[in-house]
């Protein structure tokens, strides 16, 4: 057993901010499409296209493949920040990430480090009908109100 403190650790999210972000999603993954396609459409002129005209050809494709970077990275981002409901427990206002970290805190002189345990789900639970007083005939998932 670790000496002091336990921590355990999940993302929470609002999912009032998580509502609008498919149609973000959905305008980076247009964007990111569009650039794969004009790189093609490049790769395909850069082919058939005179040597003069092969170096300018040459930096766009660049442009747009550094462009392409930049989106997929941002879409990546995007996906972290507002995940899929299928990957949330929510309550209504609330999710959190059904997975989470157990940590504990060790002080080695000045530095302080947080070393895992292991990792923990989350399981739904629900109030039960039965009085506050009987707890016997509970299972795991009833002891919390």
């Amino acid at each position: 057993c670790p000496k002091g403190r336990v921590y355990a650790t999940c993302a929470y999210f609002v999912l009032e901010e998580n509502k609008n972000s498919s149609n973000l999603k959905e305008s980076l993954k247009n964007q990111l499409h569009e650039c794969q396609m004009s790189c093609e459409k490049t790769k395909h002129e850069m082919s058939e296209a005179p040597l003069w005209k092969l170096i300018s050809k040459q930096k766009y494709l660049w442009r747009m493949e550094h462009k392409a970077e930049k989106i997929q990275k941002r879409y990546k981002e995007t996906k972290m920040r507002y995940p899929e409901m299928k990957v949330l427990r929510t309550n209504g206002e609330v999710g959190l990430t059904k997975e989470g970290g157990i940590c504990c805190k060790v002080s080695k002189g000045l530095v302080v480090e947080y070393h895992i345990l292991g990792k923990f789900g989350i399981a739904a639970t629900e109030k039960s009908d039965k009085s506050e007083g009987d707890h016997s005939s509970r299972g795991p998932s009833q002891l919390l109100p």
